[in-house]
């Protein structure tokens, strides 16, 4: 069914009002104190119900906020939420007027998943990334975050550290980490040995300021570095 609507705004005959010095015929918005007269004329259940709508219409909104900035496998914030938040907490590293001192980014990438995928299947690599994901969340402190990158990658944030123990949070999680994963992930009835490769870079309060893109790919460079160093390992043990 059409819909009714108003008859088009006339801008040129108003403003030749204006002009002319004639009161505008235009209808003007409704002051708060009207609308607030009117409101009283409204039964107050039709208010409250309107107002519990209008209460469950902002949840839901948020809620899926929350999921689009949500992995769905592993339930950590993802890329999108990494990259949003990010760069003000490392401007709030370079802000003197803010007492966060220093600011770390960790990359963290699997080994080996390849061949858990082709060996076993795209399921039991799901299982194994989730449990990945899960042991990074469960040894970061308080002050820190975990997001995940894409794939088997991941990106966890170091923060609340003393710009002078910021490199010693990053071993203390990264030993973490792997004393975690020294035990066995039981999937499918059997278990699977996982390791991952960290790569690392700091901002500090009296250090360059940085940008989040160019401390990323600076980890993940060094990731890269430690994988091919792990990859070295295995080959000579």
């Amino acid at each position: 069914m059409p819909i009714d609507r108003p008859d088009q705004f006339d801008e040129e005959a108003l403003v030749n009002q204006v002009e002319q010095g004639e009161e505008s015929t235009v209808d003007q918005p409704d002051s708060k104190e009207a609308i607030d007269e009117r409101r009283q004329d409204i039964d107050p259940e039709v208010v409250k119900y309107w107002e519990k709508q209008i209460e469950i219409l902002k949840k839901e909104v948020e809620h899926w906020k929350d999921r689009a900035l949500r992995d769905k496998l592993t339930g950590l914030p993802n890329y999108d939420f990494f990259k949003d938040h990010i760069q003000p907490e490392i401007d709030d590293v370079a802000d003197p007027e803010k007492k966060t001192e220093s600011l770390g980014i960790v990359f963290i990438d699997m080994n080996g998943l390849k061949q858990i995928n082709d060996t076993l299947g795209h399921q039991v690599a799901d299982e194994i990334i989730i449990r990945i994901a899960q042991i990074l969340n469960e040894q970061v402190r308080q002050t820190d975050w975990t997001a995940r990158r894409s794939g088997d990658a991941f990106l966890v944030v170091l923060g609340g550290v003393n710009e002078s123990k910021i490199q010693q949070a990053f071993h203390s999680f990264q030993t973490r980490v792997n004393t975690a994963l020294a035990e066995p992930i039981m999937v499918g009835g059997q278990d699977i040995t996982a390791s991952v490769s960290m790569g690392f870079d700091s901002v500090l309060k009296n250090g360059e300021h940085k940008n989040w893109e160019d401390m990323a790919a600076l980890a993940e460079e060094r990731m890269y570095e430690a994988k091919k160093a792990f990859k070295n390992s295995q080959t000579q043990a």
